[in-house]
């Protein structure tokens, strides 16, 4: 059996997608580069890389333990990092999306699985291959419910890289 690259993420409906898609438009004469494409755009809560084909069901399960609240966020603050990503974030710290994402990297030690232990940093990448912008457009105002995050499998294809939702979690 092979490894599926796994993350686990906050995946927008598609109403907000759309948003965000336009966003990211609006956003491409400031900084050049690339538009997340609309089915790409999500929150990742946690990279674990490559995992085991026999293990995916043994995550599944694990995740099925950990409560889900609601989450309200309220997105609005531009950001740039190098290597050219340009994207949106919650205009406040959300003490309930702070305790998901701790919550799932404990679970995931628990259980034996690896991550990105990078400190984490709510975003969603609105534009690849982007240059720091002189100026911002105007703040954006989106809200944000959240019910439940999704374990995605990354294949890369040769349109390049999809996402699939293996499961969602409520």
């Amino acid at each position: 059996m092979t490894d599926t690259r796994l993350f686990l993420a906050l995946s927008p409906d598609a109403a907000l997608r759309a948003q965000l898609a336009d966003l990211a438009t609006r956003l491409l004469p400031h900084t050049g580069g690339r538009c997340t494409p609309p089915d790409h755009l999500h929150l990742t809560l946690a990279f674990l890389g490559p995992v085991p084909a026999e293990r995916v069901a043994e995550l599944q399960a694990a995740l099925t333990e950990l409560p889900v609240p609601t989450l309200r966020l309220a997105l609005g603050e531009w950001g740039f990092w190098l290597p050219g990503i340009a994207w949106l974030a919650p205009r406040q710290p959300c003490a309930a999306l702070m305790t998901l994402a701790e919550g799932l990297r404990e679970l995931l030690d628990e259980h034996g699985f690896r991550f990105d232990r990078k400190p984490f940093r709510p975003h969603i990448t609105l534009i690849r291959r982007a240059h720091r912008p002189v100026t911002w457009p105007a703040p954006a105002q989106l809200s944000w419910t959240v019910r439940e995050f999704c374990l995605f499998a990354s294949q890369p294809g040769p349109q390049g890289v999809q996402y699939r939702v293996l499961a969602r979690f409520a």
